[in-house]
């Protein structure tokens, strides 16, 4: 349950984006140009190697873990909207399709914001069962051994 509801938080929050962006070609078709969005991918991508290969290595103390988590979270999410967004103009999307891969872009992020609340609800739950039952396993044990000195 924990990797599966961490999985269904990752994979919604990236369908999002992606729907997001396929779905904006509908109305952004004339605003970004075709040249843009790659260089919105490319630069999402190579932000995202700098920090996976570079700031861990040069500057480990810089960041904290969490900030770099959702750092890099971000410009993910960025880049596959531009990769939506570029697919999209391929598709050359109609208003009708593209309100509704929105639609589907809100769905995804309820159901994100759900699986989240899962996952953070299950490992705390989980925590606490580990340590419950391994205490619980402990002390029979530690109850049932017999005294050294009898007399």
């Amino acid at each position: 349950m924990y990797a599966l509801t961490r999985g269904l938080v990752s994979v919604l929050a990236l369908g999002f984006a992606y729907w997001l962006g396929f779905g904006a070609t509908a109305i952004l078709r004339s605003e970004i140009s075709a040249g843009a969005t790659v260089l919105g991918v490319v630069v999402s991508l190579l932000l995202l190697a700098n920090m996976s290969l570079f700031l861990l290595r040069t500057h480990p103390g810089l960041l904290t873990r969490r900030a770099i988590d959702l750092g890099y979270s971000a410009v993910l999410l960025i880049a596959f909207w531009f990769i939506g967004y570029a697919l999209g103009l391929d598709c050359h999307v109609t208003a009708r399709y593209g309100a509704l891969l929105v639609f589907f872009a809100a769905w995804a992020l309820i159901a994100a914001l759900r699986a989240h609340g899962a996952y953070k609800t299950f490992a705390g739950q989980f925590a606490a069962t580990v340590w419950r039952d391994y205490l619980a396993y402990n002390a029979p044990v530690a109850s049932h051994q017999k005294p050294e000195h009898e007399g």
